[in-house]
């Protein structure tokens, strides 16, 4: 009886966490921190802000890379070395160039923090974003906190 009344416990803190995170206005992105190629890593989370915020879809997202959300003026460089300092488990920021479903170029200043797996290792990603109106960065502006 405990083991049931400890999952019920667990699955409601689950759906209250998702349900939270579904309803902040920043967008949140959860990707796998390996296999980190040039495409970067794959999404495994989106919520609803980044549907709302870049007009794609969580199915158009899911198993695509945050390179979806790179164009013309997007420094592609910058968000390699952002994945790739973020490997050591350090929290990395940067502001970079996005682009909506639409073509609408947004600047978003972007936090990455990898999240550590039960055995201390980091398997995946988090990032959450925000719309960055009044700076526009310079191409080596990586801040780690």
């Amino acid at each position: 009886m405990q083991d049931i009344t400890q999952q019920h416990s667990q699955q409601s803190q689950l759906q209250l966490l998702e349900t939270a995170v579904s309803r902040v206005n920043d967008i949140v992105i959860i990707m796998q921190a390996e296999p980190l190629d040039e495409t970067g890593g794959r999404i495994v989370f989106v919520n609803d802000a980044f549907e709302r915020n870049t007009g794609y879809s969580r199915h158009e997202a899911i198993g695509n890379t945050p390179k979806m959300l790179l164009g013309p003026k997007s420094r592609s460089a910058e968000l390699d070395r952002l994945l790739e300092k973020g490997k050591d488990g350090r929290l990395c920021r940067t502001e970079l160039a996005s682009y909506t479903k639409a073509s609408n170029e947004r600047w978003l200043a972007i936090a990455l923090e990898p999240i550590p797996d039960h055995a201390a290792r980091y398997p995946r990603r988090g990032a959450d974003a925000h719309e960055h109106r009044d700076r526009r960065p310079n191409t080596d502006d990586i801040l780690h906190t």
